[in-house]
């Protein structure tokens, strides 16, 4: 559970917005507990199975927890009812944005120090996305030229270049993204004695020809000028899956955000 709970700690800066809305596909690629979207924000009252709060986006949330919810204060497992008014949780799981219904699959209760980082984090990387990263759906494509509608509904324009790596499934990229650009342990597995092993696996290598309008991606790079050109290129498999890309009598929907 200690280990859990550290795991989750490390994704709370993955939300780019005060109510992260990146993909749920993305979501669940990334090991988020309980796959869905992070909500955060200020516990407003508790119940034996729901938890509202407050949102950094100002809106109200009711937070659904049932028996299968894990609910974690200090790395211990706690009830919602044990969880006071004035309290800062990130939770994660379904949202249903009609109803500002969150069903939880984990719940975070943090500290002062804690919630501050987090917020701090989702500002940096707020401020950073589409300059140093971007993540999103694909729109539009013209040649090299992609068209990424951002989990802040801005769409951006993005070119391709012959530096790019793009590859398809795998953690290296979205694990750095989660970070910030920065690196740090999970980017890094470990073996049974604990001991780094290099960065994970980067995924399948893949040309712009496999790249497809409503591919979910994520990348690394920076600006030219005024366009964000990639250094590294990230396509989410379809439904969260790794390996190749569906076809023909296999082919799925596409992704929804």
């Amino acid at each position: 559970m200690a280990r859990l709970a550290a795991r989750f700690l490390s994704l709370i800066g993955l939300s780019v917005l005060s109510v992260s809305t990146l993909p749920a596909q993305m979501m669940g690629q990334m090991g988020g507990p309980g796959g869905g979207q992070a909500v955060r924000g200020t516990v407003t009252a508790t119940a034996a199975d729901s938890i509202s709060i407050k949102g950094d986006d100002g809106a109200s949330y009711k937070v659904v927890v049932t028996n299968n919810t894990r609910i974690l204060q200090q790395r211990e497992p706690v009830k919602a009812a044990d969880i006071k008014a004035g309290e800062y949780i990130v939770a994660m799981g379904q949202t249903d944005e009609a109803t500002k219904e969150v069903h939880a699959g984990m719940v975070m209760v943090m500290t002062a120090e804690q919630a501050a980082q987090a917020k701090a984090r989702a500002a940096e990387m707020q401020a950073s996305l589409g300059k140093t990263w971007i993540t999103g759906k694909i729109t539009a494509m013209d040649e090299a030229r992609l068209t990424i509608e951002r989990p802040d509904k801005v769409s951006q324009v993005i070119e391709l270049d012959e530096n790019t790596s793009m590859h398809r499934g795998g953690r290296g990229a979205m694990m750095a993204m989660g970070m910030g650009g920065q690196g740090g342990g999970m980017g890094m597995r470990r073996n049974q004695d604990n001991q780094q092993q290099g960065p994970p696996p980067e995924g399948e290598a893949i040309t712009l020809a496999d790249i497809k309008v409503g591919d979910n991606i994520t990348a690394q790079g920076a600006l030219k000028g005024n366009t964000f050109v990639p250094k590294t290129l990230n396509v989410l498999p379809q439904g969260g899956r790794r390996g190749p890309r569906p076809g023909g009598d296999n082919q799925q929907a596409p992704p929804q955000q």
